[in-house]
């Protein structure tokens, strides 16, 4: 869970700037973020759960069923934003992306 330490103190700094700009850009922002976080929480739980040598073939198998359930996560969380009338979408791909290389900058620190 360490891993999730790095990128949620980033995501909610991230909030408090976006937040800067109006209500709904923070919220637009929030949104962007947690479309990042949960799929990827999804995943960990789906591929970590496997262990030992011997589970190697099912540790493969997890691995692409929790990539699976990550981008299907995405697009239906995707979509579900897309229906607030308020969106202001600049920002939810800005809370995306932010979140998205929080994860890219973190795990060097972690590995």
């Amino acid at each position: 869970m360490k891993f999730f330490l790095f990128p949620l103190i980033c995501f909610s700094f991230s909030i408090i700037i976006g937040w800067q700009f109006h209500l709904f850009a923070g919220v637009s922002f929030a949104l962007g973020g947690m479309i990042t976080l949960i799929p990827t929480f999804l995943f960990a739980k789906i591929f970590l759960k496997p262990r030992g040598a011997r589970a190697a073939k099912k540790i493969v198998h997890t691995f692409f069923i929790g990539e699976a359930v990550k981008w299907v996560a995405t697009i239906l969380l995707f979509v579900l934003a897309f229906q607030w009338k308020e969106l202001q979408v600049i920002f939810l791909f800005a809370g995306f992306i932010v979140a998205q290389l929080t994860y890219w900058i973190s795990i060097p620190r972690h590995c």
